[in-house]
């Protein structure tokens, strides 16, 4: 297997389980690598996006608090583009029921609203200290 195979298996591993918590199937391992073949988006980085991303994947960095600091000018981030790729195959495989949750009730949906406030801020200020902390571009 190529190293570069190898790098995005990681790649999507690490981002995956951020994402959801738990390891990536393999059917959306191999819709990663194969994206990553086909699509030109996905070979269009810059030095220093590629530093960051691998900087991330190394470190086990926060991506998805990081991800949202990163956004700037007309082009999505390389991360961003990554992220967005993941979220797209996890919707897409039906192996993923966190795309389908619902809260019933008011006090239910209260709850999930205050626990993803709380969470999303958490996220937030932890990417900007990774950020700042390890030079991300």
């Amino acid at each position: 297997m190529a190293i570069d195979q190898i790098g995005l298996m990681r790649e999507v591993e690490v981002l995956h389980r951020q994402f959801f918590r738990r390891d990536a199937p393999h059917g959306l391992i191999e819709n990663y690598m194969r994206a990553h073949a086909e699509l030109p988006d996905m070979a269009r980085v810059s030095n220093s996006e590629l530093r960051t991303v691998q900087i991330i994947i190394e470190k086990g960095l926060d991506a998805l608090g990081i991800e949202p600091w990163l956004r700037s000018g007309p082009e999505r981030h390389l991360l961003s583009r990554k992220l967005l790729l993941i979220a797209y195959l996890a919707e897409c495989d039906a192996a993923h029921p966190e795309f389908r949750q619902e809260a019933n009730g008011h006090a239910c949906s209260f709850a999930q609203l205050c626990r993803s406030t709380m969470l999303a801020a958490i996220h937030l200020l932890r990417g900007r200290l990774q950020k700042t902390l390890y030079g991300l571009l």
